[in-house]
């Protein structure tokens, strides 16, 4: 079938002015919320762990870690942006993948463009392309290699990185086809560590891993050209023999482009995203009803089966743990009516009245698929009052969905409270400016030197 050479063509061949305007226009959209998070997350303890990880390698000093004074190799870079891209949980999602592609790809692609001289036409380029590779890698059977226990933003995603660098490094299609058999190997990430900082490092780990793909293909070194279809490839390794159907990822490449249809999910909370449609239907009783928390009997909360083994924490210790937990999203959204970044502490999570309401719900998973289809999780959502009253509420496509988009505006406000952590309002304006008229830029200079 050839599917990886088929893959390969498309990346090695696809020039920008081939890929639609609307798909370059949301690239600058998910390049600005991304970036966002990068800079708030590097004032996390996580972020502030990789950091000083990296810190000790000063044989390289030629990529920037975004919001500190920090430079180091690409692949470090890459490694400690992905991270703290990461680390809040609040970049975007894609639901053939069932993961993050922009914190893996666009890490890969700064430290890469920066050490590349590359232009913000190329960055653009070289974005769409690795998030579509990485994607309609999943669209071929996303759901069985997720319940089998993989972290597909770390497994799929390295592939996206590997892709997107391999265009920036302008590589032919046989080099390319290798780079992908190299990132193949370093493919990685378990479901079982979600709630701890390990999540954040798949995807660190994914951005340099394939950053390092492409750097070794454009060396000589040597892989399989046929990673994909191989008998003990990618495919049947990873999703699991005739758990896939292969045509999905090559047949439609660039037809439509993902980054489109079916499109990125930019979030408004900083937690998974599949707590969302259970935040959405809180903040939506909250306001219809004014409901007095203190007042609440008890609160019935029906997710989809799908997601039982992300929201596995039911009683959260810790903020990162909340980060995973429905119930403790659901009481944050009925209390304060928003759900932020300073909510995910591990001081917060020990709120007597927030402790009071999860005690209160009730999370039960039911298949939702056969009516809306397997890759939709809706929550339905019933709070019965002390009074007797009862409030229901259904919720089928969060905030930030294509279906219930996130405008210009939301998403730059999201931007504008993400990078004051760390920069000045003038700066923020300036980075806001630049990344928004991206394809004009010569190169990424000014840009890091703004978000450093």
């Amino acid at each position: 079938m050839e599917a990886t050479k088929k893959l390969a063509n498309f990346i090695s061949e696809t020039k920008i002015d081939m890929i639609p305007k609307e798909a370059l226009e949301m690239a600058k959209k998910a390049i600005l919320d991304c970036t966002g998070t990068i800079l708030a997350g590097s004032v996390t303890e996580t972020g502030a762990i990789i950091k000083n990880y990296i810190r000790s390698d000063e044989t390289s000093r030629t990529a920037t870690v975004l919001g500190s004074n920090l430079r180091s190799s690409a692949e470090n870079a890459a490694l400690a942006n992905g991270v703290m891209g990461h680390a809040l949980d609040y970049d975007d999602i894609h639901v053939h993948m069932l993961g993050h592609p922009t914190a893996v790809v666009l890490p890969a692609i700064y430290s890469l463009g920066q050490v590349a001289h590359s232009s913000g036409k190329e960055i653009l380029a070289s974005y769409v392309i690795g998030l579509e590779i990485a994607t309609k890698i999943g669209k071929a059977g996303i759901t069985q290699h997720y319940r089998n226990g993989w972290h597909a933003t770390g497994t799929l995603g390295i592939l996206g990185a590997c892709a997107a660098c391999s265009k920036l490094l302008k590589l032919d299609e046989e080099k390319t086809q290798v780079a992908l058999g190299i990132a193949a190997s370093m493919s990685s990430g378990i479901r079982a560590n979600f709630g701890t900082m390990t999540k954040p490092f798949h995807v660190g780990n994914a951005s340099k891993n394939g950053l390092m793909a492409a750097m070794m293909a454009r060396k000589n070194f040597t892989a399989n050209r046929d990673i994909l279809e191989s008998e003990f490839g990618f495919f049947n390794t990873f999703f699991g023999r005739n758990q896939y159907d292969i045509s999905q990822t090559i047949t439609y490449l660039g037809e439509p482009y993902e980054i489109l249809s079916p499109g990125l999910i930019f979030k408004p909370y900083p937690c998974c995203g599949e707590t969302h449609q259970g935040i959405d239907a809180a903040l939506s009783l909250r306001n219809r009803y004014r409901i007095d928390f203190n007042n609440i009997k008890s609160i019935k909360c029906e997710l989809s089966e799908m997601v039982a083994n992300m929201l596995h924490y039911h009683n959260p210790k810790t903020g990162l743990e909340g980060k995973f937990c429905q119930e403790y999203c659901f009481a944050l959204a009925l209390m304060h009516g928003r759900v932020s970044i300073g909510h995910f502490s591990d001081e917060r999570v020990s709120d007597s009245n927030i402790k009071k309401l999860i005690e209160k719900t009730t999370v039960e998973f039911k298949d939702f698929a056969k009516e809306v289809g397997e890759h939709t999780f809706p929550a339905e959502v019933t709070i019965v009052m002390n009074s007797g009253e009862k409030y229901h509420c259904r919720i089928d496509n969060s905030k930030g969905s294509p279906d219930n988009p996130m405008s210009l505006i939301e998403l730059e406000k999201k931007y504008r409270e993400c990078a004051s952590y760390v920069l000045s309002d003038t700066k923020i304006g300036q980075s806001m400016e630049l990344i928004e008229s991206l394809e004009s830029c010569s190169s990424l200079d000014i840009l890091m030197n703004l978000l450093s």
